[in-house]
């Protein structure tokens, strides 16, 4: 009777102030993401595109973030954060899929929370260490093509642990998954997305291509362009020494 109990408590979600705990009890087997469900608790991640949170636990803490709320299997990226005996964390995009980035390393711990991240934004999914969203990142993968409306939480394998989610009223600015690569200058919109002001040299709406600095003919016909390496160009008189432009 009193095991029965306890199995039920742990079920119980609670929000203390503007934290969402779940106390996931011990699994054997799989795990079950049907047990909570965040969007109910006020945690909508369709109004977000990036999560801090803590847990703790000795093995197997798994995330799933879903294009559909009430769906588990469509259109789902699976999240393991030490697996395989806490040696192995992936991002898959399905549940027990392929690996699609992985990172080795023992990351949870059964007596200390730990900090970790995850962003989904612009195609990509990345998680990392810490409470910084865009700092010390392990994983990524970037073959996201749907939105994501909801978000689940669970251990399994046998582990239990505890997740503890801090709710963050309203989006979260753009910015913060730091979507500007190359030394770009990301700037938040009025409509929550995000500007990225590119270095000489690249171009895009990530600042990820790179920018062909002679496509505009500027030598003109009196000098041949060439690109150097920190996307500016020289132009190289057909006689004569260079001139740097």
């Amino acid at each position: 009777m009193f095991v029965q109990f306890f199995i039920v408590a742990s079920l119980v979600s609670s929000v203390s102030g503007v934290d969402l705990t779940y106390n996931c009890p011990v699994r054997n087997g799989m795990v079950d993401y049907a047990q909570f469900n965040p969007y109910s608790d006020g945690l909508r991640a369709d109004t977000i595109n990036s999560l801090a949170f803590q847990t703790k636990g000795n093995n197997d803490a798994h995330i799933l973030l879903q294009h559909n709320n009430i769906d588990f299997n469509n259109r789902v990226v699976e999240i393991v954060i030490g697996g395989w005996s806490n040696s192995l964390s992936v991002i898959r995009n399905q549940q027990q899929g392929l690996a699609l980035s992985s990172y080795r390393g023992s990351l949870l711990s059964g007596s200390i929370f730990q900090w970790f991240w995850i962003s989904w934004n612009s195609g990509c999914v990345k998680v990392g260490k810490g409470s910084t969203v865009g700092g010390s990142q392990i994983m990524e993968w970037c073959g996201l093509d749907y939105s994501i409306n909801g978000i689940r939480f669970s251990y399994g394998y046998g582990s239990g642990g505890t997740f503890i989610i801090p709710l963050r009223r309203g989006p979260i600015p753009a910015c913060e998954s730091r979507p500007c690569q190359n030394g770009g200058t990301c700037v938040d919109t009025q409509t929550g997305s995000y500007k990225c002001k590119c270095q000489v040299g690249w171009k895009g709406p990530q600042c990820s291509k790179r920018k062909n600095a002679c496509a505009s003919k500027p030598c003109g016909n009196a000098a041949r362009c060439i690109v150097v390496q920190n996307g500016g160009h020289r132009c190289r008189p057909y006689k004569g020494p260079i001139m740097v432009v």
